[in-house]
């Protein structure tokens, strides 16, 4: 065991055996990415801190840094040349969907819904005679003309007296819908008459609506089930003794479906007829239309619809090109007197080319489905024979029935949608830009990131 005792002495060093002393700067990490203008000689001259080259070797898009990275010039060709191709590719994907979304091509979605309460429809009807025969007398020019505008033009209908209107006229000259519903039943148990209709005037005269909410404070009926007794039963008289020798050589009834909502506009292009001597069964299917805001009208206006549309913009027409008006319009009386066919045939006709007028963005429509049988039954006829006060020939050419009921209680719903919309444009982006380039959403971060910093560099170099 050895043990040192000795004492080590300090070591005495002279200035001169240290030698020149060396002086390091050691470079801050962050002088890199905010270089300070300490010394304008040595900014000027100092390398790019955050080169092209180094972001291309840094960035996450796919093959990008072995266009700079490799020592082969012909691998580093290679590559450009792939990474351009791809490029292109992505640029004219993007173009395409661009496109394809751009053009707004919409498709219709339907579907199906089963109600347990659903809302009947407004019936309208309307006699094929628009005057009683003994009410006007026609000049022989009025003859086989248009059914109500020449009515208006040649017969002997004018205006009394200042509280005398045209529609007064008309009305007075129309059929009476007492006359009409010999017998209503509603829901095959509760009886109903001739005052639950509503009198409305349309473009084939005067007309009668059952289970209207306009003008109405009670609201519109609904059913419970589908069938024909779940619905409008009526019996009604066409009077055929009182028709009028004019244009339309037919007898019967013009029926209108529409909401309870709805005016029964353009009623002579909307409506079907039923015949008297025969029992029309007409089963019903309800459709709900709904439409996106670019594809359809403002719906600011209540009640706006198509049909009202098209006949409040050939009112104005008329009323401003051919100084008239429709007698089934809002009146006014600086608007002229009542049109005639005869007289302003070609401006009529004008006026349907110059109305256009948009869907609405929400409407209800009925799918009819009719049915008929003979009416009524030989076994049958003497016992109506004696309840109407009619002769079998009178009841024959008079009488017929309709009966209107829901098929089902099932709804179909058609809703306008965008066949492209921004989401699948979007997805579909993001896999071309996968697919091509490998990029992302966070790769365009960076490359917005060295745009901005090339943006500060230049900013700081002006100063």
């Amino acid at each position: 065991m050895y043990r040192c005792n000795q004492q080590v002495q300090p070591m005495e060093v002279k200035e001169g055996d240290l030698g020149t002393p060396v002086h390091v700067k050691v470079k801050d990490y962050r002088d890199a990415a905010y270089p300070t203008k300490t010394d304008t000689e040595d900014q000027n001259n100092a390398e790019e801190p955050y080169s092209v080259t180094e972001f291309l070797e840094s960035t996450t898009m796919h093959g990008v840094k072995y266009t700079t990275e490799n020592n082969s010039k012909i691998r580093r060709l290679l590559w450009g040349l792939f990474v351009m191709c791809f490029m292109g590719v992505l640029m004219y994907s993007t173009i395409d969907l661009t496109i394809r979304y751009s053009k707004g091509e919409t498709t219709t979605v339907i579907t199906h819904n089963e109600l347990a309460l659903l809302e009947f429809p407004a019936v309208t009807i309307c006699n094929i005679n628009v005057a009683v025969k003994g009410k006007v007398v026609l000049n022989e020019s009025a003859l086989g003309g248009d059914p109500l505008t020449s009515l208006i033009a040649k017969s002997e209908i004018q205006v009394g007296n200042e509280s005398t209107s045209y529609l007064d006229e008309i009305r007075r000259a129309a059929h009476d819908i007492k006359d009409m519903i010999i017998d209503c039943l509603w829901l095959s148990e509760y009886p109903c008459n001739y005052e639950n209709f509503t009198e409305v005037v349309t473009n084939a005269g005067i007309c009668y609506t059952f289970n209207s909410a306009l003008n109405s404070s009670s609201p519109p009926l609904y059913v419970r089930g589908s069938g024909s007794v779940n619905g409008l039963w009526l019996r009604l008289n066409v009077e055929q003794e009182k028709y009028l020798p004019v244009k339309d050589f037919s007898a019967g009834f013009r029926v209108l479906l529409h909401s309870p909502r709805e005016n029964p506009d353009e009623m002579l292009e909307r409506s079907f007829c039923i015949s008297p001597a025969m029992m029309t069964r007409v089963s019903i299917q309800k459709q709900s239309v709904s439409r996106l805001q670019s594809y359809c009208a403002n719906d600011t206006v209540d009640g706006y619809t198509t049909y009202k549309c098209r006949t409040n913009c050939q009112a104005a027409f008329l009323a401003s090109n051919c100084g008239c008006q429709l007698f089934y319009a809002e009146l006014e009386e600086d608007d002229g007197p009542i049109c005639a066919t005869e007289e302003v045939n070609e401006c009529i006709r004008d006026s349907s080319k110059a109305c256009m007028c948009s869907p609405a963005c929400k409407e209800e429509s009925f799918i009819t489905s009719n049915s008929f049988a003979y009416f009524p039954a030989e076994a049958l006829i003497d016992t109506i024979t004696d309840a109407v006060g009619m002769t079998r020939d009178e009841i024959r050419m008079n009488l017929g029935e309709l009966n209107i009921f829901y098929q089902s209680l099932r709804v179909e719903n058609s809703v306008m949608v965008y066949d492209y919309d921004v989401s699948s444009l979007f997805s579909d982006l993001g896999g071309s830009f996968g697919l091509c380039i490998g990029a992302s959403l966070l790769t365009m971060l960076e490359f917005v990131e060295l745009f901005c910093f090339k943006l500060y560099r230049c900013r700081e170099k002006k100063k």
